[in-house]
């Protein structure tokens, strides 16, 4: 790229470039719900999490930990909390716990859209004398395309323990990365939702021993919803998952000023029965939405402290059971672009989400690159944009002779839906 002129302090390549990669990474992360789910509040819940350099905003829901400098891999710890009987009265204190830690490691790996063409003569001299000259309907799609991407990628992080970015294998561009301990569970696995809950199974919790069996487990219990009514949302489901969050001990979180219990990201057909049954509620949660917008969903639902948020995208990985693999199969998965897919399956979703429930690891821009294309028979110029970023589920594992790991603030619920039937 050439230099058009020298600004004060320093050449236009060096600051006037650093600034449009910078907003270009803001311009996509706020184009979906990921953007309003990681932002940063100034409520402060607990002092759980540590970092050796960057202080946690522990009350959003996405914790983001940015890269700089060189390395791939962070890690983030976490304290427990304290457990033992006190003594009362003029009793010597009893001897208590040392401090357990447990900690999440994950590392960042390149997002690079395709090429998108640009068309005309006078539009590839000004690209290729400055990336910053692109047109804007092409500027506007590529941050279209990534910003659906982080979405994407977002809601596979929640189904199967990390995005495509991670879990892919090394020949397709991935990290092969473990997302947890245990037998059968290797580089590159999907772990399906570590708390689960169907009308047919009520709760289920993974065992740390054995992860490749809990995905069958949720495989199987996948399987076992039908179109009988019971296997339907009801109000009666939506208050004893409630009341499982405060068993879970699910960290509330804040999003625009607001504190929540959790977050629901919910199938929109999930979401209009939700909204059939809540009536009322659901009027007084319209209102409160006008004055919450998050990016990228249709409306928002406040019920009994959880905001229940119809999310589009969400339909497209709708899971289904896998009898070969022994474990769900979600939508596009890993291999297929969910722009182009068309999801018939009739089991949809509600993800319930706490605070820190996702980590998100990213180098804070996004950079476009010129490439020469063929289009057809002519040759013309493309670009593309590329950044460094990765979504991880938020998973805890010890390294101090215990063999545990836990998932604190994401539990997945299922059920039967078909579409508005009444």
């Amino acid at each position: 790229m050439t230099a058009e002129f020298d600004s004060r302090g320093g050449t236009y390549d060096r600051q006037t470039q650093v600034a449009f990669e910078k907003q270009l990474y803001r311009d996509q992360l706020t184009r979906t719900i990921v953007g309003s789910l990681a932002k940063p509040n100034n409520y402060v819940a607990g002092k759980e999490a540590y970092e050796d350099d960057i202080v946690l905003d522990r009350s959003s829901f996405v914790w983001v930990r940015k890269f700089s400098g060189g390395g791939d891999e962070k890690r983030i710890t976490l304290r427990e909390a304290f457990a033992g009987m006190g003594v009362h009265g003029d009793n010597h204190t009893q001897t208590g716990q040392f401090p357990e830690y447990m900690s999440n490691a994950f590392r960042i790996n390149r997002v690079k859209s395709p090429g998108f063409q640009i068309q005309g003569e006078e539009n590839r001299r000004r690209v290729q004398d400055s990336i910053m000259n692109i047109p804007s309907d092409v500027e506007e799609g590529a941050n279209n395309w990534m910003g659906q991407e982080d979405e994407y990628d977002f809601i596979l992080s929640l189904f199967n323990g990390g995005d495509k970015t991670v879990l892919n294998s090394l020949a397709n561009g991935g990290l092969a990365a473990s997302v947890g301990p245990g037998s059968g569970v290797g580089a590159g696995l999907q772990l399906a939702p570590m708390h689960f809950y169907t009308t047919d199974t009520s709760f289920a919790t993974y065992t740390p021993s054995d992860l490749a069996a809990w995905n069958s487990t949720v495989n199987d219990g996948i399987n076992g919803i039908d179109a009988a009514a019971a296997d339907k949302v009801t109000l009666a489901q939506l208050q004893k998952i409630r009341a499982k969050l405060d068993d879970l001990h699910f960290m509330p979180g804040t999003l625009n000023g607001q504190r929540y219990k959790a977050i629901a990201l919910v199938d929109p057909d999930i979401a209009w029965r939700i909204a059939y049954i809540l009536k009322d509620d659901y009027k007084y949660g319209m209102e409160r939405g006008k004055n919450n917008p998050i990016f990228n969903v249709d409306y928002q639902i406040v019920h009994d402290g959880v905001l229940y948020v119809s999310m589009p995208n969400l339909k497209i990985f709708r899971p289904s059971y896998s009898a070969a693999n022994s474990k769900i199969t979600v939508g596009p998965g890993m291999a297929s672009d969910p722009r182009e897919y068309t999801n018939s399956e009739t089991v949809a979703s509600i993800l319930y989400l706490g605070a820190g429930s996702v980590l998100m690891g990213a180098d804070g821009k996004s950079t476009i690159h010129k490439a020469v294309a063929q289009y057809g028979e002519v040759d013309g110029m493309a670009v593309s944009v590329h950044k460094r970023r990765s979504f991880v589920r938020s998973q805890w594992d010890t390294h101090d002779g215990r063999t545990e790991s836990k998932c604190f603030n994401v539990l997945g619920a299922f059920f039967y839906e078909p579409g508005i039937d009444w």
